[in-house]
């Protein structure tokens, strides 16, 4: 988290003018600092503006989708280490495959709840933030640290009548970063 900041600041970037105010009032009642962007390329300019702590991302935007957005901000170094959530309503495994090569670290399936979306956002932040505090690394971890290594967890709800929706879970795990290598390690139904 940046210094002058109290509390987390979360970019929700998505061309849908509703959800990104429902996402962003989730945000504000859980104690973030929320920015908004409508587009790909709104968001490429207020992650590099506004550096914030995590990017809530949608695939489908104008100008420029939330795969291109992600590479990008991926391979500069001053955002490189921002936390990418894609949020999208695709759910084909292409797509996932896409997000992990442009390097997110999770991906969140439409439509969500709002304790998937905040436990989502904790846990990268968690991550983010035991990451930045570690400093020293043996040559072996520094070797180890080459290759990213990602729990994903999807979640589908399916709809249902006169009762809960069933949860489906998944389990990916990224072993390498430039290849993709992974393998289904869980999947619940």
């Amino acid at each position: 988290m940046d210094e002058a900041r109290s509390k987390p600041l979360v970019l929700v970037a998505d061309d849908d003018h509703n959800l990104r105010k429902i996402l962003c009032l989730f945000l504000k009642n859980a104690r973030y600092e929320t920015v908004e962007a409508a587009n790909g390329r709104e968001a490429l300019n207020m992650a590099k503006s506004q550096n914030p702590d995590l990017i809530l991302m949608d695939i489908m935007m104008p100008i420029l989708d939330g795969f291109t957005v992600c590479k990008m901000l991926k391979d500069e170094a001053e955002t490189k280490r921002i936390p990418i959530l894609i949020c999208t309503a695709k759910n084909r495994k292409e797509d996932l495959v896409s997000a992990i090569k442009a390097g997110a670290e999770d991906y969140i399936i439409k439509p969500f709840t709002k304790d998937t979306v905040l436990s989502k956002i904790e846990k990268a932040l968690a991550a983010r933030q035991e990451q930045s505090s570690s400093k020293v690394m043996s040559a072996v971890e520094r070797r180890d640290s080459r290759r990213k290594v990602v729990g994903w967890s999807l979640s589908w709800g399916g709809q249902s009548q006169g009762g809960l929706a069933p949860v489906y879970k998944t389990r990916v795990y990224d072993i390498s970063q430039k290849g993709l290598s992974f393998e289904f390690v869980r999947c619940d139904i």
